[in-house]
């Protein structure tokens, strides 16, 4: 989020002070936008059936339809992948409206807590990168079946690639890819950290305005 977006956003916040709870009171227009938007910077996504790996594209509505949203490629950026190379990870797109950062985050499940925590991104983006571990994970557009009619708790399952068939198949092709889906993974992480700072300081600034109206 840019300065001049955040300060605009603060300096709004002063006519509904007293209605905290805006922050989870999107319309199903704008949880949805808000999703793709998420899924478009950081996640590649398959196609299923055609075997395409689309890592630049852009989401939108049906319609009338609005089973699946419509993928439209950015560019060239897409990739020949059978569907059976994706295996099913332990990382999940998940979004909870009620929570105060009221944004999208990648997140795992903790059993002993039975409930979503969001993941550790310096260990996803840095730490493992060291070891040419980095968890990179893509979506299905299958997954995406009626992501428009869904305003409560959104939990999308995400999947991994079989980096050991790609690299037997296609060493060249296995290590550029990897390098692509680790940017975009870099993108989600510096922009949801600025979304959470940004969140954070509304936080605050909510809290400061609604004891100074009392």
């Amino acid at each position: 989020m840019a300065l001049a977006d955040f300060s605009k956003s603060v300096r709004a916040l002063f006519s509904r002070a007293r209605k905290p709870s805006h922050l989870s009171q999107k319309t199903l227009d704008e949880h949805f936008e808000l999703f793709c938007s998420v899924m478009e910077r950081g996640f590649a996504i398959h196609t299923g059936a055609t075997g395409r790996l689309v890592v630049e594209y852009k989401l939108s509505d049906t319609s009338s339809a609005r089973r699946l949203p419509r993928i439209h490629p950015d560019g060239n950026m897409s990739f020949k992948l059978p569907e059976s190379w994706l295996i099913p990870s332990d990382h999940f797109l998940f979004y909870d409206p009620s929570d105060e950062t009221d944004f999208p985050q990648l997140a795992v499940y903790d059993e002993n807590e039975s409930r979503f925590i969001q993941a550790e991104w310096e260990d996803l983006v840095d730490l493992n990168r060291l070891h040419g571990q980095q968890v990179l994970p893509i979506a299905k557009l299958s997954c995406l079946l009626g992501l428009h009619y869904i305003k409560d708790i959104a939990c999308l399952q995400l999947f991994e690639l079989d980096f050991d068939r790609l690299f037997e198949a296609d060493a060249i092709l296995a290590d550029h890819l990897r390098g692509v889906l680790a940017e975009k993974m870099d993108r989600h992480v510096e922009g949801s950290r600025q979304w959470l700072r940004a969140s954070k300081a509304e936080q605050i600034a909510l809290k400061y305005l609604s004891k100074t109206k009392k």
